[in-house]
């Protein structure tokens, strides 16, 4: 259990799992509907509809927003080549320039500005994971985590992954 927790937490401190692109259900919601709206035409509905309903106006734009959720998803975690680590992520470089297995291995990682990118969707999450895991290492790590999302509250990241 502690190694694939050690395989699910990226180098800044996030655990994949919690990731709304990991293995997510609403990337596969995404592409199950626009399956079902190409197979049913329904972009030929929309266009007769948008005569009777202005908000169908709006339906390129709609599918527009559906495909872009529906790539999000990533069934790699950050460590395997997923998530962060498919575009050039500050923090897996320096990590690995470093040979560390996370930020947690940094003393800067309280002043570091390579987080400042995850700031928006994580607030202090990844700092504060990682001065925990310097601390205490990954015993009871799951149940001490931050919640992943700033939206989130810890109750729905504590110990058990995104649904």
């Amino acid at each position: 259990m502690k190694e694939e927790i050690m395989e699910l937490t990226a180098y800044c401190g996030l655990v994949c799992r919690d990731c709304l692109r990991y293995r997510g259900k609403v990337p596969d919601a995404a592409r199950t509907l626009l399956s079902e709206m190409e197979r049913r035409k329904f972009d030929n509905y929309a266009e007769v509809k948008m005569k009777f309903d202005k908000r169908f106006e709006n339906y390129a734009v709609f599918i527009d927003v559906l495909r872009k959720i529906a790539e999000l998803g990533c069934d790699k975690s950050c460590r395997k080549g997923g998530g962060c680590s498919s575009f050039e992520c500050p923090i897996v470089q320096c990590c690995l320039e470093q040979k560390y297995e996370g930020c947690w291995q940094c003393d800067q990682r309280a002043s570091c500005n390579k987080f400042d990118f995850l700031q928006s969707f994580h607030g202090e999450t990844p700092k504060n994971n990682c001065a925990y895991l310097h601390d205490n290492g990954f015993d009871n790590f799951i149940a001490h985590k931050q919640a992943f999302y700033i939206w989130d509250d810890k109750e729905r990241t504590a110990g058990k992954p995104s649904e």
